[in-house]
């Protein structure tokens, strides 16, 4: 039978599976925040706080020890996933992002926004995006690399969608 967690106070925007499968990891709307959750159990192990908007989108990083969120606050935040604390910030960016996913070799994540632009940040880095690009169209709601990681296809408001190459 369907199991049901009462995730959120308000929309839930996202969600995101831990490598292992045993974690859930949850974006919230009107409470501004990400929680993880047991999957087995159902139960909620951990608010990850910090947003001061509503949280868009939520992925693990490949190893499954951080968690990466972006919100309508245009920041970029990650936690550590077993202590649910923020241990760093990327950004600001430049329009709401709505569209996040991870590179094939996990080092870097691309954020696609309202405004239509795409940026690429590396998960290491000072907080500032590596790659900059103004897509053809604003309304970028959702974004995905190409498994070879040179390329990345959003997905538009205006019922398209691109095809970018990584390239300066």
């Amino acid at each position: 039978s369907t199991k049901t967690i009462a995730a959120h106070t308000g929309t839930v925007y996202a969600l995101a599976f831990s490598p292992d499968g045993k974690t859930l990891a949850t974006a919230g709307g009107t409470d501004n925040l990400a929680k993880l959750w047991d999957v087995a159990m159902g139960k909620e192990t951990k608010q990850l706080k910090g947003h001061t908007d509503a949280v868009l989108g939520i992925l693990f990083s490949t190893d499954g020890k951080s968690v990466v969120t972006i919100g309508m606050d245009r920041t970029i935040r990650l936690f550590d996933a077993t202590s649910g604390m923020q241990t760093k910030q990327l950004g600001p960016t430049p329009d709401d992002p709505y569209g996040l996913a991870l590179s094939p070799d996990g080092k870097s994540i691309v954020t696609s926004g309202y405004g239509g632009h795409l940026n690429v940040w590396a998960l290491a880095g000072d907080g500032k995006p590596t790659l900059s690009k103004k897509l053809p169209s604003f309304g970028a709601y959702c974004v995905v690399y190409a498994p070879d990681g040179k390329t990345v296809v959003t997905g538009h408001d205006n019922q398209l969608c691109y095809v970018t190459p990584l390239t300066p």
